[in-house]
């Protein structure tokens, strides 16, 4: 079913784009491609830590040899060093094709939820006199973030490096990287910036304003009729990059669900379980087995697209600005790029779920906790019915036997982060959108032959059962670190799991018909 429209007005549309594809056909195949592009220059990366952030630096290092210099801006966290925080990423195989190339890789000392982006005033000087593009992927993507937390990050580190990009003479392309929810409100999405329900200058007010009590209770008031704060937030962050991008080649890309890689640097990578991951994840764990769903058609978009994308995007953006195109004026439009795959390539809920499964039996995991077993449902009662019958008392047969036995319960607290889970995200499962995706077919249109095969970002060309067929394998090994030699033995303990679930199966059925015989 479709989300209400809302009564926001949208902004004017910029005639940037038609001109920016007019220009290219002038311009033919004299421009560089995008590696060609950036070679000898400096790149800036927001959130490099982050999902997307780890995919576009090692896209970065191991597409485009020749960049002069990679600038991480990376904050502590948990205690843990910047410095420590990057050497453990880069030790992870995702990056052993471009390991030897660390070199290139700066690191920038700041937090994004500070003022100024706690940047050092030398390291700020520094990015001022060496940056020619900026991609920014950072956000806090937590949707139960407190609404202080997200404007934080979301909103006010969005025009603190608008500003900072500003005073960078040598800028040639800033990229801005939202998410294709950030207008939920609206039905049908277009590429185009809608007007938020307050500005940044708004919310950040109401924000030191008041304290956390407060705050927290006002907060679904404020954000209505968005789901959650990182929605939310990321609307305003959209208006942000209009207000302070005047003289800036900017542009935006919101990609929708994202997942596994579909090819690079490796299929099937992932390291969260946020989004459908965490469904894939918990339900072949055999942990989730009830799902309320209530649409056909799933936006998903593989995380290699998306990096794809964002290159590509940059590249157009800079070469764009030789024709004073890209450079935003007041009141102009910025470029958008809905990233999207249900506008080329629809995949129905129906068919992700049926090739899951059947690729799900071939990797099983040695974590299994019991067989899979998932029941989707479109009505809300029935899946809470579900998770008291399937979830909770199973759970608390479970954890007694474990006190019993003197060890550590553990599902009743698993099944609370479970529907914790289950109940932020449901809103994405129980409505539909239409997605328009023109900018991103020039986009592609305008890219040279050689570097669409560089960047492949057509979701068109995607083969989705080939793409879902490498998510099992991937999660197992990337995110569960369970590697493929234990296969076999996995395979052993999953038949036993099997066996014990039909056997239940068959003893309730059986139980059932006796008492219905009685009666």
């Amino acid at each position: 079913m479709s989300g209400p429209a809302t009564s926001e007005s949208l902004l004017p549309t910029s005639s940037a784009l038609p001109a920016a594809a007019a220009a290219a056909a002038a311009v033919g195949d004299d421009r560089p491609g995008v590696a060609e592009w950036l070679a000898g220059r400096s790149v800036l990366v927001t959130g490099a830590t982050g999902f997307l952030g780890q995919l576009l630096v090692e896209k970065l290092l191991r597409s485009c040899p020749e960049v002069a210099t990679i600038y991480l801006l990376v904050r502590e966290r948990r205690g843990e060093p910047p410095q420590k925080r990057i050497d453990r990423i880069l030790d992870d195989q995702l990056f052993d094709r471009v390991r030897c190339r660390r070199d290139k890789l700066v690191l920038v000392s700041g937090d994004l939820s500070e003022p100024d982006l706690g940047l050092k005033p030398e390291d700020r000087a520094k990015l001022v006199r060496s940056v020619n593009v900026i991609l920014h992927s950072a956000a806090t993507v937590r949707f139960d973030a407190p609404l202080r937390t997200a404007a934080a990050i979301n909103v006010r580190a969005t025009r603190e490096l608008l500003r900072l990009a500003h005073e960078m003479k040598e800028l040639l392309s800033l990229v801005h990287v939202s998410t294709m929810y950030s207008h939920c409100p609206q039905p049908r999405i277009e590429e185009r910036v809608y007007k938020p329900r307050m500005s940044c200058d708004q919310l950040l007010n109401i924000v030191e304003a008041l304290d956390d009590e407060t705050l927290d209770r006002i907060t679904p008031e404020l954000m209505r009729p968005w789901p959650n704060s990182y929605v939310f937030t990321k609307a305003i962050a959209e208006d942000v990059v209009l207000r302070e991008s005047k003289g800036l080649p900017v542009c935006v890309i919101r990609p929708s669900m994202v997942v596994s890689t579909t090819n690079e640097p490796v299929p099937g990578w992932i390291n969260n379980i946020n989004g459908p991951a965490g469904v894939i994840i918990g339900s072949g764990l055999g942990l989730l087995r009830t799902l309320h769903i209530d649409t056909e058609i799933s936006d998903l978009i593989p995380a290699d697209l998306v990096t794809n994308t964002i290159c590509a995007a940059a590249w157009r953006t800079a070469n764009s600005r030789k024709e004073n195109i890209s450079v935003i004026a007041e009141g102009e439009e910025i470029p958008v790029y809905n990233c999207v795959s249900s506008a080329r390539n629809p995949i129905s809920w129906d068919k992700v779920f049926e090739i899951c499964p059947e690729n799900g039996f071939h990797y099983p995991s040695e974590h299994c906790i019991w067989y899979f077993c998932l029941f989707r449902n479109k009505s809300l009662l029935m899946h809470y019915i579900l998770r008291v019958l399937l979830h909770l008392i199973p759970a608390i047969i479970v954890d007694t036997f474990l006190r019993i036995a003197g060890r550590k319960p553990m599902l009743w607290k698993a099944y609370g982060k479970i529907h914790k889970f289950l109940d932020i995200t449901d809103y994405f499962r129980s409505h539909e959108w239409t997605f328009t995706d023109t900018n991103m077919q020039s986009l592609w249109s305008e890219l040279k032959e050689s570097d669409k095969k560089i960047f492949p970002c057509n979701a068109a060309d995607l083969d989705w059962e080939e793409n879902i067929k490498n998510w099992i394998p991937g999660m197992r090994m990337y995110f569960l670190k369970d590697p493929l030699n234990t296969v076999e033995k996995a395979k052993v303990k999953y038949n036993r799991l099997k066996l014990m679930h039909y056997t239940l199966v068959a003893a309730f059925w059986l139980l059932n018909r006796c008492i219905i015989n009685k009666i």
